[in-house]
């Protein structure tokens, strides 16, 4: 592995990269696992392979992009 990557017997779940940091629907947990590289503890992979913080990836919202923390208004329709 290239630092900062470290090896992992279970490199394929989900959570390892911004695109699948706590979206379920767009991960689905491997029957097995497959040894590589991962972020060291506390990082996860961005969309270039670089080891960033999970408060700095950015959340994709309707084809938008919002950095961690920003609010997002939305409106809501009553039936």
């Amino acid at each position: 592995c290239t630092e900062p990557k470290v090896p992992s017997n279970c490199s394929n779940v989900c959570d390892l990269t911004c695109s699948t940091l706590e979206c379920t629907d767009k991960c689905k947990q491997p029957d097995s696992c497959k040894p590589g590289c991962i972020c060291p503890p506390g990082e996860v992979e961005n969309d270039k392979g670089e080891c960033i913080k999970k408060s700095d990836c950015f959340c994709k919202y309707e084809k938008k992009l919002y950095a961690s923390g920003q609010e997002l208004e939305k409106e809501c329709e009553t039936w």
